[in-house]
């Protein structure tokens, strides 16, 4: 969750009355990203966000293909498996 400057100064205000210890407060409020709303996104910005979507979705796409991969090598030992019983009972009758 992103904050503006004003947001921030509240937070701070309010957080070192509660706890009463500035340094602790800058700490936890260090963990949120600190943007104004006035900021806009840059070319390189955006370019590094939908790299980084485009890799998620990579791989993504590659955790599927094994499942799918897996599933038929387990569907087809399954059917060899079936098969097999099925010709050893044929035999016994």
């Amino acid at each position: 969750m992103a904050l503006t400057e004003r947001s921030r100064a509240t937070l701070y205000r309010w957080l070192s009355d509660l706890i009463h210890d500035e340094e602790a407060v800058g700490e936890m409020l260090s963990n949120l990203p600190a943007y104004d709303i006035d900021q806009v996104a840059t070319k390189d910005f955006v370019r590094a966000e939908v790299g980084e979507v485009r890799a998620e979705i990579a791989e993504l796409r590659t955790e599927i293909a094994r499942s799918a991969n897996r599933m038929v090598i387990w569907a087809l030992g399954f059917n060899v498996t079936m098969v097999g019983l099925v010709f050893a009972i044929a035999r016994t009758v």
